[in-house]
């Protein structure tokens, strides 16, 4: 799973098999902490649902727990928080005229790459 950083993502963990269905417990946690979840119970099926998020980059784990009696399962995912570079566009003037060149860079903040560079001109005449 993937989830860039400084953003919310809805995650679901399911009990299909639990009976009596309304009697599972669920624990739900996210980079070691407690998430604030709200279980549904619709037929057979007992549901949770919580929203996650981080500003620390790297996998985190997510896990879910169900207990029913003494029973204890759980589903461990692993969540890779990504952060994307700010772009960075630079126009080499600030108007363009016909037939001149007009130069334009795109980079990235902390980036090593050199970006690119676009050249247009206007060939209609």
């Amino acid at each position: 799973m993937f989830l860039e950083a400084g953003t919310l993502m809805k995650v679901t963990c399911d009990a299909p098999e639990a009976s009596p269905v309304n009697e599972a417990i669920f624990d739900l946690r996210f980079a070691g902490k407690s998430l604030i979840f709200n279980t549904t119970v619709m037929g057979s099926l007992a549901s949770t649902q919580a929203v996650i998020a981080s500003s620390s980059v790297g996998d985190h784990e997510l896990i879910c727990t169900v207990s029913l009696g003494p029973v204890t399962k759980n589903v461990k995912k692993t969540v890779n928080v990504f952060a994307l570079p700010k772009p960075i566009l630079q126009v080499g003037s600030s108007e363009a005229v016909v037939g001149q060149k007009v130069n334009i860079t795109c980079g990235a903040e902390g980036s090593a790459s050199p970006g690119f560079k676009m050249q247009i001109m206007d060939t209609a005449k």
